[in-house]
């Protein structure tokens, strides 16, 4: 009921040019809610909400806004049509080949048409993105400071807590995953723009957000996301800046010291083991034993890799068909992967999806033509932002973000969550606007 009304209310909004709350609403549903408004607080599927927001805001957009000015950014345009074509393909191609009616390929490739939504996001105004960043923020740092009570009690504070969880923290606790899903962006957003709290409020929040980085325990992310803002600090050429947040880092880490050591130490099981089986390339024996999870990760895509590589033509440009793990009787037919994401119940492999490594479900999903057209796609917003990062220090804080996801995309699968490129579309959609009128922000150097 709850989620029905706000799926309304998002495209009423629209209609009646109220966009700013339409789209917050929209990244909403493309962020899990931020983890407040989860699917069962909703009563839909967050997922469901955003597929069919899109599908009708798409096509009021096209019938309705054709008078809206907006500036064309080519090259996404063109390998956005190039990704059209290939999805009609593969959608023809799971039908004939796989047998597939449209029912289970809407289940299976639902999520990859929201990257369409390119083309009623680049008709927003500049001025409604930074409103939505704001927004974010605030809603971040309220998520964050409940995501700390979570991790350092027990207690499910966030909704489905008992659903987002693992037993394999260091200290003994659970390891929580469902962190605030924009927490890198507004990271970015508090440290170089510094535009949504006033002085020392600013930093307190900077630190509760870096807290909740670090409660997450998750090793990449944690020095992925670090590693960027270091990138980013010397790209601006913020001195004092490195300075200031690396004491406050200190600060902040000092208290969960003995559990980030034990997280990264080199023992056979962790981050030195992961990258000497690497090296030697242990990860392709794929027999269930591996030095580490970075290793697994290895492991999974290049099971999948290996079975692509020994089928046709046909299945390797279009990959294992347009079919959700949901679908559990035909897919236990049809795969047998034994490296895998196991059923907590059942203690079965999930066979077509992961939450651990982007590369495994874009070549399930998409074969090996699919997954190069939708990584140039992230590659040219990448470019194009590091390009104009001067350009405005959203910009820039774009740039970062696009980085950091890039990054992850080798120990986490949101690049291959389509709902995910929402965001980074809006920004894009910023930088040209700044672009075109010429609006450049000197910010410190």
């Amino acid at each position: 009921m709850v989620g029905t009304l706000l799926l309304l209310l998002s495209i009423f909004f629209y209609i009646k040019c109220i966009k700013k709350w339409s789209f917050l609403i929209f990244i909403s549903f493309c962020g899990n809610g931020f983890y407040l408004l989860t699917d069962s607080v909703l009563g839909i599927k967050n997922q469901d909400a955003a597929l069919i927001y899109f599908i009708v805001i798409f096509i009021y957009s096209l019938f309705n806004e054709r008078h809206i000015k907006y500036v064309h950014n080519f090259r996404i345009e063109k390998w956005l049509k190039v990704f059209f074509i290939f999805m009609l393909f593969n959608v023809l191609f799971s039908i004939i080949f796989y047998q597939l009616d449209l029912i289970q390929i809407i289940q299976g490739g639902r999520r990859y048409f929201i990257i369409f939504a390119f083309y009623f996001i680049r008709k927003i105004k500049t001025s409604d993105v930074e409103w939505l960043l704001r927004k974010i923020v605030y809603i971040t740092a309220i998520t964050s400071v409940l995501y700390i009570i979570q991790c350092q009690t027990g207690w499910p504070v966030l909704p489905d807590s008992d659903i987002y969880y693992s037993n394999d923290s260091v200290d003994g606790t659970f390891r929580y995953y469902n962190a605030p899903p924009f927490l890198d962006i507004s990271l970015f957003l508090l440290i170089f723009h510094s535009k949504y709290f006033k002085g020392w409020k600013n930093t307190i929040v900077i630190a509760i957000m870096f807290v909740t980085l670090l409660c997450t325990q998750g090793r990449t992310q944690i020095a992925g996301t670090i590693m960027v803002i270091l990138i980013g600090l010397y790209l601006n050429g913020s001195y004092k800046k490195l300075v200031k947040y690396g004491l406050l880092g200190l600060i902040a880490i000092t208290p969960f010291m003995p559990i980030l050591m034990e997280r990264f130490e080199s023992d056979d099981k962790s981050t030195g083991g992961d990258l000497q089986a690497i090296i030697d390339g242990d990860f392709m024996n794929v027999n269930g034993q591996f030095a580490g999870s970075m290793t697994y990760r290895f492991a999974l895509v290049y099971e999948r890799m290996e079975y692509l590589a020994n089928r046709s033509i046909g299945e390797q440009i279009f990959g294992m068909g347009l079919l959700s793990d949901q679908q559990k009787e035909l897919v236990r037919r049809m795969y047998h992967f034994n490296i895998g994401l196991r059923d907590r119940e059942t203690g079965e492999v999930a066979q077509l999806t992961t939450p651990d490594i982007a590369y495994g479900n874009l070549i399930c999903r998409l074969g090996f033509v699919g997954m190069a057209i939708y990584l140039v796609i992230w590659g040219i917003m990448l470019v194009q932002a590091y390009k104009n990062r001067k350009v405005d220090i959203i910009v820039f804080c774009l740039f970062l973000y696009l980085f950091n996801y890039i990054f992850g995309s080798f120990s986490g699968a949101t690049i291959s969550y389509t709902e995910n490129i929402v965001l980074p579309m809006m920004l894009i959609v910023y930088m040209d606007k700044m672009k075109l009128l010429n609006k450049r922000c000197v910010y410190e150097k």
